[in-house]
């Protein structure tokens, strides 16, 4: 009994000795303990990083050579303008079959076969607005599915082939000069004036939505007055589709 009592005595004078000199090497270091587990540590305010921003207002990658004056103020632009200019939205089903029933062109369904080089008559405007309803983005409300805001490849190919159509029906070899019926939003105005065959602003204002600026109407004149080897008739209609397209294509 008493070696053991002298044994845990030596121990603990052994561990108050040993304590006593990690306390003396501590108090006579300089170094910083570190912290305890339980410090709060302040972490620094992570840094924003901003990308890089084009120094025009659409980038092109030095693709453009300078443009001079042009929407206002060069090519620097502010970003509203120039999301606006470079956006492309689609016109709603709804609104263009609207808008060419009331410029004179029969949007119903008239043909039962779809078409092609062999069914000439089923390729009206009609037809190809009314089966083409899902190509062109129309909603699908069985499926659940909203109308489409963007033109696709097919949709972009479609309309132009519907706005062909329409000008096979507008101009003919009775109206060759595409005046537009008394009972249109259009009454009176006609698409392309005689001798020269000119394109006629009231009539392809009227058509397409919006009045065609000097330059446009220029080209408009020219395309039809270039085509020497086409039937006055074709180039004609093949003009009005080309330019509305440019607008119609851009809700």
């Amino acid at each position: 009994m008493r070696k053991v009592f002298t044994y845990f005595k030596s121990l603990a004078g052994l561990g108050l000795v040993t304590s006593l000199g990690l306390l003396g090497a501590v108090s006579c270091s300089n170094e910083t303990l570190p912290p305890d587990d339980n410090t709060p540590t302040m972490t620094p305010p992570t840094e924003v990083m901003t990308a890089p921003q084009p120094t025009l207002a659409f980038e092109h990658d030095g693709t453009l050579a300078p443009v001079g004056n042009v929407f206002a103020d060069g090519t620097t632009l502010p970003d509203s303008q120039s999301q606006r200019l470079h956006y492309c939205g689609k016109i709603h089903f709804q609104n263009l079959g609207t808008i060419l029933s009331r410029r004179g062109v029969n949007i119903a369904k008239s043909g039962t076969q779809a078409c092609s080089p062999t069914n000439a008559f089923d390729c009206t405007a009609g037809n190809l607005y009314t089966n083409g309803n899902l190509i062109l983005g129309q909603a699908n409300y069985p499926a659940r599915s909203s109308e489409s805001d963007r033109s696709t490849t097919g949709g972009i190919v479609r309309m132009q082939d519907i706005l062909i159509g329409a000008a096979e029906e507008l101009i003919t070899t009775g109206n060759p000069n595409g005046t537009f019926g008394a009972a249109t939003d259009c009454a009176g105005a006609k698409l392309f004036n005689d001798t020269p065959v000119a394109c006629n602003p009231d009539g392809f204002a009227c058509f397409v939505g919006v009045p065609l600026t000097a330059a446009q109407l220029q080209l408009c004149s020219q395309m039809v007055n270039d085509s020497q080897n086409t039937d006055p008739l074709v180039a004609k209609r093949l003009t009005l589709a080309a330019v509305a397209a440019t607008i119609y294509l851009c809700d």
